[in-house]
């Protein structure tokens, strides 16, 4: 009884009535989703023809399946929720069931949505069989159509098993699947990705095809006799594969391609840290390949091989392992580098520079990637020695960091060599500073000793960009010099200030701010800001 309630009162109660109604009809639409499954998978098994024209496995991609047609593709269809749902279809295959149908799962778009989707198959077994066409299947199907990065499907597979006419798992749409352990045989292929991540935890991959094959296909599979093929799909979708390990068994164990041609094409990554690979391996984008590990039975090429690692030849075989000829002092993912300058000119946007050891006699280095990254020193110490970096004619710092990147630097000690107090050798200069920055610039549980900076000069000088000094941070001077130079020059390359944050634990010697010309900019800020907290 509303009558004695507000009008206000009585809108919020027929809102939530009107929730409470959705909701009920968004359940018995999955029901009825569910008891369709059903109801198909008793028309497959009695040999049951569908009723509208069938289409093939190189029509699915952009087929809409209807909810008459669904069932003769698949007992389960996860379709996902508009944007902002979280859990919307979530299916879990536990041990001791079986899905057989043309797909045993199969992962599609619900007008344009494929929000809060999650597929987990722990110890269960998903058989595809050809449908009453003869069209071969895949075991776990995604459709292309589903292109959104933002929220896409997950699909995890735990000591599963997977049996299928076509590809074991066609990974069409942009998905996020990893997979450990179980086995997944194909036909055509163990597992065929076109788009999205796949990490791959052990397990074993069979593509039983006598021969290779890759045709371009808008719609539909590529490749078959490979076990693991990666092929670049017409939605241009970038591609991420990380192997840790497994047995890959075809004509080609892998295969990455660009049957589509695609121009420019999108990123494909490749990360192999173990795993056994019996079959060719042949790969396309080269420049995202990086093989850290594993044993192959056919001799992997060079430019295939991570950075700090080679390969050996064994009964036949070929293993690739740490190259123990060379000293390491810095890893970006599985590759290694020989100096902390060589990986700084190898890092990818959002990539960690990690610190393997100390490093003495570090010349200094001029920074400028353009991009966001971190160097983590890993407790390391980091020592420099003349000569320095800079713009021609002032070569003395250690950091030269250009504007227009974001640099976090943690975890570790930046010190002088007491060498550097020695008078350099010209046209060599010495290190006078550590840090010459115009970059924006974060520092985290970092020790900055500038005891053996030659000269009274500032430890770090800060001219542009946003800076944050945190955690336990201590930056020491020499008696007499400071630890910080806020200074900052009123021209037009370098007119948004420099500004500086310092929350730190740790202890930091005096500071000098100066800024040269107008001490605002037009809009009132300061050019030269600290902030102490």
């Amino acid at each position: 009884n509303w009558a004695g309630d507000s009008q206000a009162d009585n809108l919020d109660k027929l809102g939530v009535l009107f929730g409470i109604v959705q909701d009920l009809g968004n359940l018995l639409d999955g029901l009825r989703g569910f008891f369709d499954g059903v109801h198909g998978l008793r028309r497959i098994a009695a040999g049951g023809e569908a009723q509208d024209k069938k289409r093939s496995q190189q029509g699915c991609d952009k087929a809409k399946l209807s909810q008459e047609m669904h069932p003769y593709y698949s007992p389960i269809l996860i379709k996902g929720g508009p944007v902002g749902s979280a859990n919307y279809s979530v299916v879990n295959v536990g041990s001791g069931v079986t899905l057989e149908g043309w797909a045993g799962v199969f992962i599609d778009q619900n007008n344009g949505n494929n929000y809060g989707i999650a597929l987990n198959v722990n110890e269960a077994t998903l058989n595809s069989v050809n449908d009453v066409s003869g069209y071969s299947g895949s075991a776990v199907y995604v459709n292309g159509s589903i292109t959104n990065e933002n929220n896409m499907p997950k699909i995890t597979l735990t000591n599963a098993t997977l049996e299928a006419t076509g590809a074991g798992m066609y990974l069409a749409g942009y998905a996020d699947t990893t997979i450990s352990g179980g086995s997944i045989a194909g036909a055509a292929t163990a597992i065929e990705i076109r788009a999205g991540k796949l990490t791959l935890n052990g397990g074993s991959y069979t593509a039983s095809a006598a021969e290779y094959a890759c045709v371009a296909n808008g719609n539909g599979t590529t490749t078959s006799g490979a076990a693991l093929a990666i092929a670049q799909h017409t939605t241009k979708k970038n591609i991420n594969v990380m192997i840790s390990g497994g047995t890959f068994t075809g004509v080609k164990a892998l295969s990455e391609s660009n049957p589509q041609a695609n121009d420019p094409a999108p990123e494909v990554t490749l990360s192999i840290t173990d795993g056994t690979f019996n079959g060719d391996v042949t790969i396309a984008d080269k420049d995202h390949t990086s093989i850290a590990g594993g044993t192959f039975s056919t001799e992997p090429k060079d430019e295939y091989i991570a950075k700090g690692y080679t390969k050996e030849r064994d009964n036949g075989k070929w293993n690739v392992v740490p190259d123990t000829s060379k000293t390491y002092v810095a890893q970006v993912g599985v590759n290694k580098y020989e100096s902390l300058a060589d990986a700084i000119s190898a890092v990818q946007e959002g990539n960690t520079i990690k610190m393997l050891k100390d490093v003495d006699n570090a010349a200094g280095i001029s920074v400028n990637t353009g991009k966001t990254f971190t160097i983590d020193f890993d407790g390391h110490t980091y020592k420099v020695n003349k000569p320095g970096a800079g713009s021609t004619g002032t070569e003395t710092a250690a950091f030269q960091l250009i504007k227009g990147q974001t640099i976090t630097f943690k975890n570790g000690t930046i010190c002088a060599d007491a060498d550097n107090l020695q008078e350099a050798t010209a046209p060599a200069k010495n290190i006078l500073r550590f840090f010459q920055s115009y970059a924006n610039v974060d520092f985290v549980d970092m020790t900055i000793d500038g005891t053996n900076i030659r000269g009274n000069n500032s430890v770090i000088e800060f001219a542009n960009g946003n800076v944050s000094i945190t955690g336990s941070t201590s930056i020491t001077a020499k008696s007499g010099a400071k630890a910080i130079n806020v200074d900052t020059w009123k021209i037009d390359s370098y007119s948004d200030g420099a500004h500086v944050t310092i929350n730190t634990t740790g202890s930091i010697g005096d500071i000098y701010l100066y800024s040269e010309g107008m001490y605002y900019l037009q809009d009132n800020t300061p050019c030269c800001c600290l902030y102490m907290r």
